[in-house]
């Protein structure tokens, strides 16, 4: 197995550059209009379903086959991205909230969204992205990730073409 032949590793400092490079691209990617949006350091998105793909497949095995690479892998970029502090971003000089302390607290969630509106007051923001930790092929070229924003949201497939990060497929979208 190709896996066994070279140990790629994917650095926690290479992510947080990735996410500063898509977040940055506001004439390309667009993902957010400017810094001052708030992000969040925590995400509640559910597994992306992976249609077309039988329901017997897990989401681990779907990353695998979007991206061709091998499950243990993907698995192995899940169990780093737990040690991955998205509040890191901040040194980039975005806003983040901290969603997982006001679960950590049991802040309820009508509270939390109230304590985000009320720090968008004044702001064009209207709302807290969710993102999703990436998980890269071994070339680090094509990346899965995730984006909830307000009540909708979209899965990705980015290619690095040329140094810049691009749309290759959207998976899925969805409004709530």
């Amino acid at each position: 197995m190709d896996g066994e032949k070279t140990q790629v590793k994917i650095s926690n400092e290479f992510k947080i550059q990735f996410l500063n490079k898509i977040l940055s691209d506001t004439s390309h990617l667009k993902i957010i209009t400017s810094k001052e949006q708030l992000i969040s350091n925590h995400t509640l998105m559910p597994p992306f379903s992976p249609y077309p793909y039988p329901r017997e497949i897990s989401h681990i095995e779907y990353i695998s086959k979007v991206l061709e690479i091998d499950t243990s892998f993907v698995r192995q970029q899940m169990v780093d991205n737990k040690q991955l502090d998205l509040k890191k971003l901040s040194t980039y000089g975005f806003n983040i909230f901290d969603l997982k302390a006001e679960i950590k607290n049991q802040t309820p969630f009508d509270q939390i969204w109230e304590k985000v509106d009320s720090i968008n007051v004044g702001t064009d923001n209207y709302s807290l992205l969710e993102i999703t930790k990436p998980i890269f092929n071994k070339e680090k070229n094509l990346v899965y990730i995730r984006l909830k924003q307000g009540s909708g949201g979209e899965t990705l497939i980015l290619e690095k073409v040329d140094g810049e990060w691009k749309k290759k497929k959207q998976l899925d979208s969805w409004v709530e």
